[in-house]
């Protein structure tokens, strides 16, 4: 029996449709971009805890701290987002006599209050920013701390799942912009992965080993530094959801002997 061609067709995508839907995630494309409606506004919890070791220390350095954070969307030209970023009252947690008792203050002060705007490009590349209120060591750190917007850099093309791509950090133009007067020679290469890809939700892990010479003065210490975490992206607006990472630092401090640092930093959406 012939059919009228319109027929014919729709059988096709009838017969074709669940051939598509059968098709494994790793078959999938995604163009990951930063674009966030303009007004957007998203708020987050950001968790770190730092322990820090040495064989010249008693006890380990180690404290938690968790602050609210805000990030609205607050415009657009071309291909490049503004984000305004608040930081909340910052909480700092230490374990019972702790060595920085006297410090707990000063660390909730340091960040608490903090505001930033920064320019971010549709690879998610921070193009500049500007910060104001809380400590001048946490504005520098968080000027300093411009790979990617929220850790990740997009890269040019189409990923399925199980590609990877990479970036690189400048670990000179970081220290020296969070630390006016350290100098440091290097870069460490980025390695990111797109794991998964379930829901319009991108599961992408990033690991980072490298190691670098900083100076101040006359001073000098070598570093190696190893980090890898996991982050949940929304694919449709390149938006964070959340990120964990961890990063151990191994720094030989010449004369002054060797430490071990290890941060855990996480950031939940709400």
């Amino acid at each position: 029996m012939r059919y009228a061609p319109w027929v014919t067709s729709l059988r096709a995508l009838f017969l074709a449709t669940p051939l598509a839907l059968a098709l494994p995630v790793s078959a999938q494309t995604l163009l990951l971009r930063y674009k966030p409606p303009v007004g957007k506004s998203v708020s987050y919890t950001m968790s770190v805890s730092s322990s820090s070791s040495s064989p010249m220390m008693p006890t380990p350095m180690a404290f938690s701290q968790t602050v609210p954070m805000t990030m609205r969307v607050v415009s657009r030209s071309g291909n490049v987002t503004t984000m305004e970023t608040k930081m909340g009252q910052a909480k700092v947690t230490l374990p019972p006599n702790s060595p920085m008792a006297g410090m707990k203050a000063q660390i909730e002060k340091n960040v608490s209050g903090m505001t930033s705007k920064s320019m971010v490009d549709e690879f998610g590349n921070i193009k500049g920013m500007s910060t104001a209120g809380g400590s001048a060591a946490a504005r520098g750190m968080s000027a300093g701390m411009m790979q990617g917007s929220q850790g990740v850099s997009y890269p040019k093309k189409a990923l399925k799942v199980g590609d990877t791509w990479t970036a690189t950090m400048d670990i000179g133009k970081m220290m020296g912009t969070a630390m006016p007067g350290m100098k440091a020679s290097g870069s460490i290469p980025i390695v990111y992965k797109l794991a998964a890809l379930k829901g319009g939700v991108a599961t992408i892990t990033v690991t980072m080993n490298g190691s670098t010479t900083m100076s101040m003065g006359a001073n000098a210490m070598k570093m190696v530094m190893s980090t890898r975490g996991t982050m949940l992206v929304d694919a449709a607006t390149g938006l964070l959801k959340s990120m964990t990472t961890t990063t151990d630092n191994d720094m030989n401090l010449g004369q002054a002997g060797k430490m071990h640092q290890r941060t855990v930093t996480s950031m939940r959406s709400k």
